[in-house]
Order: C-alpha cells, then sequence, then structure tokens
C-alpha cells in the first residue's frame, strides 16, 4: 500500500502557525516579552522539528528530497532572519494599522498632560526581570516631532526628557520609547 503525502499541508501548517504568532504578538497589550519568549523557545523549534520530519517521511515514501517543503522551509528562515532587526518597528506599526481607532478611543479617555507637554499614555513595554522599556501613544496638534522621528537620543520640547526613539505612526500621532526604567513622569 502507498501512502500519498501532500507537502502543500506542512505549507499551510507553516503559514498557519506564522498567522497564530503574529496573531499572539499584536494581540498582547501587556508587552509582548513572553509570546517573542514563546515562539523563540516553543513554537519555531516545534515547527522546525515537525516540517523536517514531514520533509523526511516525504523523502522515504517518494525516494527522493522534497524540494518544494525544503524552499518554503528556507524561505520561512531567510524572512524571518531578515525582519529581526525590525520587529519593535514593525509590531509597532501593524499594531497601529489594525487597531488605530481603538487606541485613540483608549487615548481620548486616558491622554493626560503637564502644562507645556505633549498629551500621551503608556501604549506598550517591553523587558522583564525589572528592566522595563515604556513605550508611550503620544498626540502632537501640530507635527512638531515629525523631523525627530526614526533618529536616536533625540530631546524635544513637550516631551519632559531625552529619549531613544520617535516613530511617526500617522500624521499628529507617534510613538515615544523611553530608556529603560524611565517613565515620563521620572525621567530625569
Amino acid at each position: 500500500m502507498k501512502i500519498a503525502f501532500d507537502y502543500r499541508w506542512s505549507l499551510l501548517a507553516g503559514a498557519a502557525s506564522f498567522l497564530v504568532t503574529i496573531y499572539l504578538v499584536l494581540s498582547n497589550d501587556s508587552g509582548y516579552d513572553f509570546v517573542i519568549f514563546l515562539y523563540l523557545l516553543f513554537l519555531l523549534p516545534v515547527l522546525t522539528a515537525l516540517t523536517t520530519i514531514i520533509m523526511l517521511i516525504v523523502a522515504w515514501f517518494k525516494k527522493r528530497w522534497p524540494q518544494a517543503a525544503f524552499s518554503a522551509v528556507l524561505v520561512y528562515w531567510l524572512i524571518a532572519i531578515a525582519i529581526l532587526p525590525f520587529e519593535d518597528s514593525l509590531r509597532e506599526h501593524l499594531r497601529w494599522m489594525l487597531h488605530a481607532s481603538m487606541f485613540k478611543q483608549q487615548f481620548q479617555v486616558k491622554a493626560q498632560a503637564a502644562p507645556g507637554e505633549l498629551r500621551h499614555m503608556e501604549w506598550d513595554g517591553t523587558g522583564m526581570i525589572g528592566q522595563e522599556t515604556s513605550i508611550q501613544l503620544v498626540f502632537d496638534p501640530e507635527n512638531r516631532l515629525a523631523p525627530f522621528a526614526h533618529k536616536s537620543r533625540v530631546k524635544v520640547a513637550g516631551i519632559p526628557c531625552e529619549v531613544p526613539e520617535i516613530r511617526r505612526l500617522e500624521s499628529h500621532w507617534y510613538s515615544v520609547t523611553l530608556y529603560t526604567n524611565t517613565d515620563w513622569e521620572h525621567c530625569g
């Protein structure tokens, strides 16, 4: 009896696990370090092991190496490695693109500002074991932050301290990353 195996199922499983991972990373508002940790230490090794086993089974039954499945795994790894340096920026922009209206509604309720400062609220954070980095959602009605977007070590009027990075999400809306273990009120 010959067992038929369709490699498209492995590609579908890989795509589904990638989409589940992206959903978990984007939907976790309490910081995404745990999800990244889970992905790197559990999902990625399990996915790699399953794909390798599937490729070996295909090679055994078909008596040839499954080039399509091998190519899919190779492309998956190359893309994962290529986007790794941009994961923070990619996460922020994807979250904003998918949930901007919800964040704007939350901002209207939670945002605060001292005199002379821009309205802001804590939007995201990263870090573990007492080394927390806060990311603030900032509304700038005059777009004064625009020239400073994507520059490092910035001191701008309306933000009480120097910050390592400002990212423009859309006109008037920015994410401002504070230095580790600082917050908007205690950054000096």
